[in-house]
């Protein structure tokens, strides 16, 4: 039976409508005819439920949802402090793109700022990441417009988070719908300008001798459009491994990172970048030594930023990224960027790279060999915590046949890494690769405290008691308060994983380097009912 609330059966009735079929659902008495009206509907239509306890947990979950199915994901949560605990994964989602829905129960409003148990603002609680769509409890034509004009937004800017507020009344428990009407699924046919760039910023990009674009943090970039303008010799192209590519740009990449500074018809001397997609994994990258001051075009989907990430930026066009690209694919051929990329395939034939590793980075790089061997690596879904790891990541990725890497890089953040990627694993039947460092695992922890997470959730734990990376940090370890900075810990996963009956392993630096086939059962195909699997390996 459903609710007799009319704005929470309209709710359910438009995210319905509008494809929303992963609900992530958080417990609680004030948000329970919510999270029962769900319940019902996914009885009879294609509706998921996954229930998380931690809040702080549940909407980085559903961010991992959205990216294994590439559509819409929410999360349910009850009143009070219970809807700011979705803040950080609120503000990921804003600089990712993703279209996220965050669904809070709340007080009538005659309760706010009454000293009321579990009351406090929510409407507007979380901006200016996500706007605040408040329903009329009485529901109506008023509401259904809300509501339309909320989860429409959900597409806006290339992907955005959207707040839904639902004051609900005493008494909140009286199940006595037997059915609710279901409007017809809404389709966005929204048309967009095929031409976005204006023509003295195209002559501008023709002009330019060795353009070049330079790809951000991408979940879904559009490597289609990206490949064609790397073979047909318009554009170079770089990118860092957490930008989606994985075919014939991330080779290229590959050999560009190698390139020397010379002062030669051949050398990288970009005289202007396009850039697209979020931050980079380094903040400063090193093709960018020697070309600060090159003109920057910034593809921005979001209408109201204008970031300057590097360089000197020259203009801004608010558009989609695919349109853009698309446009670019017009433009002629560039002998010169021809030429450099015939170079970089002579020298990398010629020369190889080597690298000093430390013991985190050999161990990634051990991993991605191991996978490499044992699976389609290819089709990998590999999910990365922030920091040092990530930057071993994005190094042994680079000398790896290609293969795409998730990163929580919106707001560059240890929280929610492991959350996201628990959430990815409960909608495929793939195996979902987790490599995250110590302060990133213990921090979110309670991504495993879920029921649901099977065997194809695999997690490689790089524990080296402490934040690692404040060691490049200049001047920060001469500090006295060095340990406390850098989160210096002796705490180990085994605890943890006994608690959520998730599989251990511990290993040393060196049974990885050494042994490739330690990474076998790390690889194998998921079983029924098995559970998670945790490599912990203890690295100085």
């Amino acid at each position: 039976m459903y609710s007799s609330k009319p704005s929470v059966n309209q709710l359910i009735a438009q995210m319905h409508a509008h494809g929303i079929a992963h609900v992530v659902v958080c417990p609680g008495s004030r948000n329970a005819p919510i999270v029962n009206d769900l319940f019902e509907l996914a009885r009879t239509t294609s509706i998921k439920l996954f229930p998380v306890t931690d809040e702080r947990c549940a909407a980085f979950v559903a961010i991992g949802l959205y990216l294994a199915t590439q559509k819409p994901a929410a999360v349910c949560v009850t009143s009070g402090t219970a809807l700011l605990n979705t803040l950080p994964a609120v503000a990921e989602a804003y600089y990712r793109h993703a279209p996220l829905l965050i669904v809070s129960a709340d007080r009538p409003p005659q309760d706010i700022n009454q000293l009321k148990g579990q009351t406090l603002p929510q409407n507007g609680a979380l901006l200016p990441y996500a706007p605040t769509w408040q329903l009329p409890e009485e529901g109506g034509q008023h509401c259904e417009e809300r509501l339309s004009e909320a989860l429409a937004a959900l597409s806006r800017n290339g992907g955005s988070p959207v707040h839904i507020n639902v004051p609900l009344s005493e008494p909140l428990h009286i199940y006595n719908k037997e059915y609710i009407a279901l409007s017809a699924v809404v389709k966005n046919d929204a048309q967009k300008t095929d031409t976005p760039i204006v023509p003295s910023l195209m002559q501008r990009i023709m002009e330019a001798r060795q353009p070049t674009i330079v790809v951000g943090h991408m979940d879904f970039a559009p490597e289609d459009l990206l490949s064609q303008l790397v073979a047909s010799h318009k554009f170079l192209v770089i990118s860092d491994s957490i930008c989606s590519l994985q075919t014939l740009v991330k080779s290229q990449q590959a050999q560009l990172q190698q390139l020397p500074n010379a002062s030669c018809h051949h050398s990288f001397s970009p005289d202007l970048f396009i850039h697209i997609g979020g931050a980079l994994v380094e903040k400063r990258p090193l093709w960018l030594d020697g070309h600060e001051n090159v003109p920057v075009i910034r593809i921005e989907e979001s209408a109201d930023l204008s970031p300057q990430a590097f360089g000197r930026l020259e203009a801004v066009v608010h558009c989609s990224t695919v349109a853009a690209l698309r446009q670019l694919t017009n433009l002629p051929a560039k002998e010169s960027v021809k030429a450099l990329y015939a170079f970089c395939q002579n020298r990398s034939r010629d020369t190889s790279a080597s690298f000093q590793l430390s013991q985190s980075a050999a161990v990634c790089r051990a991993f991605m060999d191991s996978l490499k061997t044992l699976c389609n690596h290819s089709h990998l879904i590999i999910h990365v915590g922030n920091s040092q790891v990530l930057r071993d990541m994005n190094q042994a990725a680079m000398n790896n046949p290609p293969c795409k890497l998730f990163c929580n890089r919106g707001v560059n953040g240890i929280d929610g890494s492991l959350s996201v990627a628990a959430g990815h694993s409960l909608a495929t039947a793939q195996n979902v690769y987790c490599v995250l460092g110590d302060l990133s695992f213990f921090y979110d922890s309670n991504a495993l405290w879920n029921e649901r997470l099977q065997g194809n959730l695999r997690i490689l734990l790089i524990n080296n008691g402490g934040g690692r990376i404040f060691q490049n940090v200049k001047g920060v370890s001469s500090s006295r308060a060095y340990q406390h900075i850098a989160g210096h810990h002796h705490s180990t996963a085994r605890g943890i994983c006994e608690s959520y009956s998730i599989n251990y392993m511990a290993i040393k630096p060196q049974d990885a380097i050494d042994n490739p086939q330690l990474f076998k059962q790390f690889a194998a195909p998921t079983t029924q009912e098995s559970r998670p699997l945790l490599i912990e390996c203890f690295c100085e």
